[in-house]
């Protein structure tokens, strides 16, 4: 238990969070973690006995690995993109089936180099897995601040679509600091 507290108080010194903010985090991943294991262990109380220190556990750990940041409002945004991400993705689908099913639709593949204007890190993978669900588009390499980029048509507008994404995914990924 002393370890725990010093762990926290040293993960509390990186990130000045009020402790409400902790115990809520806490409160969170250890609800989540006890609902993981009573669901593998097909919600028999029998498993509280060996349950309960492991979940204790894995919420510490958790709280050592994850500390609690101060709270950013992205999350809405995140569910506004689902649909849209998806509705690409359909379209995306069914382009690639009409062109397939369909001798006279152009197929003209090609790898394009796209120099990528806001996201680094975490932020440019994520758009890389979010560009392939586009229309006849496919990630091919991410490079530092660029992807190549397989298309099975050179003339429809795969540079646009993808700067379209990009500027809602820099939304919804952006936090307003009123600070």
């Amino acid at each position: 238990m002393r370890e725990l507290a010093k762990v926290l108080r040293r993960s509390r010194r990186r990130y000045p969070i009020a402790w409400s903010s902790w115990l809520r985090s806490a409160l969170l991943r250890s609800c989540s973690m006890a609902f993981v294991w009573f669901a593998f262990t097909g919600w028999q109380l029998s498993a509280l006995r060996y349950g309960v220190p492991i979940v204790v556990g894995v919420a510490a750990l958790s709280l050592w690995m994850l500390p609690p940041r101060p709270r950013q409002s992205v999350y809405w945004r995140v569910i506004v993109l689902v649909p849209i991400l998806f509705w690409y993705s359909l379209v995306g689908g069914f382009d690639v089936a009409q062109r397939a099913f369909r001798p006279s639709m152009p197929i003209r593949p090609d790898f394009i180099q796209v120099r990528l204007r806001s996201p680094k890190g975490a932020a440019a993978i994520v758009l890389a897995y979010v560009v392939t669900l586009l229309p006849g588009t496919l990630v091919a390499t991410v490079r530092v601040r660029s992807f190549e980029l397989h298309v099975i048509d050179t003339e429809m507008a795969n540079v646009a679509m993808l700067r379209r994404v990009e500027a809602l995914l820099r939304w919804a990924l952006e936090a307003k600091r009123k600070r």
